[in-house]
């Protein structure tokens, strides 16, 4: 009877080597077409992804002009409205204008001024 449990276990060990190599196999397979696909929607994405990064930088270029007229305000720097060249950042607490006014234009009206919608 001794012989006849070894002979179970030991097909039972050799039937679980065979099932393990198999799932190893089954893994390996697997990993590799998954890396084929990753590839392959990779390649179909990239020019997708390129035309995405493209649409961003125009919305935001186009955008600009409307945020820099919006930001400045009848109140507080009304020479700057519409002006390219306000930057209207806060640091720390401090407001910077623009370059060429940090704290704003003293007069009404700015001799530096130019539309953010270019030369019209």
């Amino acid at each position: 009877m001794e012989d006849f449990n070894k002979s179970i276990v030991d097909v039972l060990e050799w039937f679980g080597d065979r099932v393990v190599e198999g799932c190893e196999t089954f893994a390996q397979e697997v990993e590799a077409i998954a890396d084929e696909v990753e590839a392959a929607v990779g390649i179909c994405l990239e020019p997708v992804f390129g035309w995405l990064d493209e649409l961003d930088e125009v919305i935001v270029e186009s955008s600009r002009p409307l945020v820099q007229m919006a930001m400045p305000t009848l109140q507080n720097h009304p020479a700057c409205v519409g002006c390219c060249h306000y930057h209207g950042q806060t640091y720390g607490e401090h407001l910077l204008v623009c370059a060429m006014h940090p704290y704003g234009p003293a007069d009404p009206k700015c001799s530096d001024w130019e539309s953010v919608w270019g030369e019209h």
